[in-house]
């Protein structure tokens, strides 16, 4: 007999009454006619019979929800963290059938049945047997299933995020000593990659760009698939586990996407696209200032500083400058690595800077560009720790980036200047330039004893270009006013010159003029004459010596022999000197210094020789 819970309801409603003996027995006494006296169960027969339908209800109810809930138990225990009593004897029994095979043998079908149990703990353990010995019945027929099980279970109080990544970590690696991993296999890999937790997302993503650990290298495709899955990881940290033993704490979800962005900008050929997607990533907030910084610096040291003098790579060079004014880290070091050198922002810049400063025959930067790169990185060289070793010190790039800058001024001014240019302008100027030279001196750094020597000659130098370009204009305009009868303005370009001259004499023991008048004073325009005369022979001896060295370029010492030097011929000489002689070609610090002297003197001897033109 089964009820259901709403026929007992109907019976509840209905107006049964149970009757006492007692009650009973005072309505027989009033009853006129004696009647036969009747058994407890005839008098409460209709309430009996309720009862029973009650009771037996409630049985069937309780029956019900008994069977039910036993049912979800079950569920539960199957989709718990903790081995069931069934899982136990699955695995019992994987592990007698995997104890029977031989090495050779392939386990893929036992494999299967026992990764089909939806318990997690069950698969781990599956799994962990299988890792051993080296994964020998790991094989290309098995692998995904035992990859997409690990992936598919879910972190939780009992099982850890990190017991799964290891476990993936170890896989990948013995996939890889087996040679598995090929193209297809590390697509299936991404793709499942989608499915899994931020923690094996970045565990795995830190183990296929970990070259020490991969066999088969990702490509440009693949790298850029996992860059856009780590896009949308929240998880800023993580442990990386490399496999069963090693373990690394405080991995940087931002360390590993630069990992990624280097292999792309590395591989890549330079164009528009690549330029748009740099700037993006050097604006955007997926890296930290540091990563930005390093990635920078490698693609400088892969990209530009022996293969690229394009007008690309100027640009290239001219994004990441301007990409310098936001980032507010001072120093910088490769990411997510055990050992990482520090480097400071201020000589990356310089570097990048000096590579445009010598190359860009494009007019990708003007002058003026240039002239406040140089003055951001001046100021910036003001906070950077000095250090003054050979082997990665600053001090000459911040001996360097004074002398560009005071360069850079005097080109700028040279450039605009015209002959409506007042006296009273160009006198402001010069004493801007010298104040600038007093305070380059004052900030020399001397200490290491390579570029100590090597700086200061190049100040010297610097100083050589300054005073023939000023004295170029003066000439000028000595000779305008001479033949204007202007002497008020030749009286004010002759105290321009003993200004330049005394401040020469003082500071860069310049000569002096064998040029006297009667009255014993200097004669100024004869000075000028001689002075540019005299600066122009040393080009033309220095460039020589240099030209007769080097079989390569004899055909130059030639032209400049005979007198037919033309601009084109003297591009062409910079040009060949630069690919021979830019210090980034040297191989340590004493050929760098010895690349500079000799990279800085021709490159200032054809300046001269070209004004001379």
């Amino acid at each position: 007999m089964s009820l259901k819970v709403n026929e007992a309801s109907i019976l509840n409603k209905k107006n049964i009454k149970f009757t006492s003996e007692a009650q009973q027995e005072v309505k027989d006494k009033k009853s006129e006619e004696p009647k036969e006296e009747k058994s407890f169960y005839e008098r409460n027969k209709k309430a009996i019979i309720a009862l029973s339908a009650i009771g037996a209800a409630a049985i069937a109810i309780g029956t019900h929800h008994y069977i039910k809930s036993r049912k979800i138990t079950e569920t539960a225990e199957a989709a718990s963290d903790k081995m069931t009593k069934k899982g136990q004897n699955t695995f019992n029994e994987f592990k007698e059938k995997l104890s029977q095979l031989r090495d050779n043998d392939d386990a893929t079908n036992i494999i299967k049945t026992a990764l089909a149990n939806d318990n997690p703990e069950l698969k781990l353990k599956t799994v962990d047997i299988l890792l051993q010995d080296n994964g020998k019945h790991i094989n290309a027929n098995n692998w995904e299933d035992i990859f997409n099980s690990l992936v598919n279970i879910k972190p939780s109080e009992n099982i850890k995020s990190e017991k799964i990544s290891s476990k993936i970590n170890v896989l990948y690696e013995i996939l890889g000593e087996k040679d598995i991993v090929n193209t297809e296999v590390i697509d299936k890999i991404i793709t499942k990659l989608l499915e899994a937790s931020d923690d094996i997302k970045l565990n795995l993503s830190q183990k296929l760009i970990d070259i020490c650990h991969n066999k088969s290298k990702l490509n440009i495709e693949q790298s850029k698939k996992v860059l856009d899955i780590l896009d949308n990881v929240k998880q800023e940290k993580f442990n990386y586990h490399v496999n069963k033993t090693i373990s690394y704490k405080d991995y940087s979800t931002s360390g590993l996407k630069y990992h990624y962005n280097k292999k792309l900008y590395t591989e890549t050929e330079i164009d528009n696209t690549y330029i748009t997607d740099l700037k993006n990533v050097l604006n955007g907030n997926s890296l930290s200032d540091n990563d930005k910084l390093q990635l920078i610096d490698d693609i400088y040291h892969s990209k530009i500083i022996d293969k690229n003098k394009t007008k690309k790579s100027m640009e290239l060079i001219k994004e990441m400058l301007k990409s310098f004014e936001k980032n507010k880290a001072e120093t910088y070091f490769e990411p997510n690595k055990m050992v990482s050198f520090k480097h400071d922002k201020f000589s990356l810049g310089s570097m990048l800077f000096g590579h445009a400063y010598t190359y860009d025959n494009f007019n990708v930067f003007t002058t003026e560009e240039k002239l406040k790169i140089a003055q951001l990185l001046k100021e910036a060289s003001k906070k950077v720790k000095v250090n003054t070793a050979s082997l990665g010190g600053n001090a000459h790039y911040i001996n360097d980036i004074y002398m560009k800058e005071l360069d850079l001024k005097r080109k700028n001014f040279f450039e605009k200047l015209t002959p409506e240019t007042s006296i009273n302008d160009f006198d402001k100027f010069i004493d801007e330039m010298l104040d600038g030279y007093t305070e380059a001196k004052a900030h020399f750094i001397k200490g290491d004893e390579i570029f100590e020597k090597l700086d200061e000659g190049l100040l010297n130098q610097n100083f050589s270009l300054f005073q023939l370009d000023a004295y170029l204009e003066l000439i000028k305009r000595q000779t305008y006013c001479l033949l204007n009868f202007d002497t008020q303005g030749s009286k004010q370009i002759d105290g321009i010159f003993e200004k330049i001259k005394k401040f020469g004499n003082k500071h860069f023991n310049t000569r002096e003029s064998k040029f006297r008048n009667n009255s014993g004073k200097t004669n100024s325009n004869d000075y000028f004459k001689d002075f540019v005369n005299n600066k122009t022979q040393e080009a033309k001896s220095k460039l020589l010596e240099f030209l007769k060295k080097d079989d390569t370029l004899k055909e130059f010492a030639e032209i400049v022999e005979n007198n037919k030097l033309d601009k084109a011929a003297l591009k062409n000489i910079k040009r060949k000197f630069a690919v021979k002689y830019h210090p980034d070609k040297a191989k340590d610090d004493n050929q760098r210094a010895e690349f500079t002297r000799i990279f800085q003197e021709i490159t200032n001897a054809l300046e001269i020789l070209e004004k001379a033109l």
